[in-house]
């Protein structure tokens, strides 16, 4: 299980600024969270002795990018029948806003510190 990361680290030691002191509570539990849902559905093996805070700090950093563009972005249709939103790409940024996309991106964050298998837990 990944270990909670200070502000102090996550501006020092990875050399983050996009997130705010005020912001990192929220911002390191949720990226936290999303780590350890990794973990309990396959394994994660880190690649160094920083790789797990490392990896809440690149999670937490691009969820504070894609909430961002969320923002900016207008939403460009909604479907009621199976709840679907699609966001205007050209005021979000190139970003792929959709929970799929989403989860693509802060993998992509965590997966340069952290190893993932999928398969079998042993």
């Amino acid at each position: 299980m990944p270990p909670s990361v200070e502000y102090g680290w996550y501006t020092d030691e990875y050399g983050g600024s996009a997130i705010s002191r005020e912001e990192w509570p929220a911002r390191s539990r949720e990226a936290h969270g999303y780590l350890c849902r990794l973990c309990s559905t396959g394994r994660v093996t880190p690649y160094g002795a920083d790789s797990w805070p490392m990896a809440v700090c690149a999670v937490a950093d691009r969820m504070a990018e894609l909430d961002a563009a969320a923002e900016a972005a207008a939403v460009s249709s909604v479907s009621v029948g199976s709840v679907s939103t699609s966001y205007d790409a050209t005021q979000g940024g190139s970003l792929d806003l959709s929970p799929p996309g989403r989860e693509r991106a802060l993998a992509d964050a965590a997966k340069t510190y952290l190893h993932f298998y999928a398969g079998l837990k042993g």
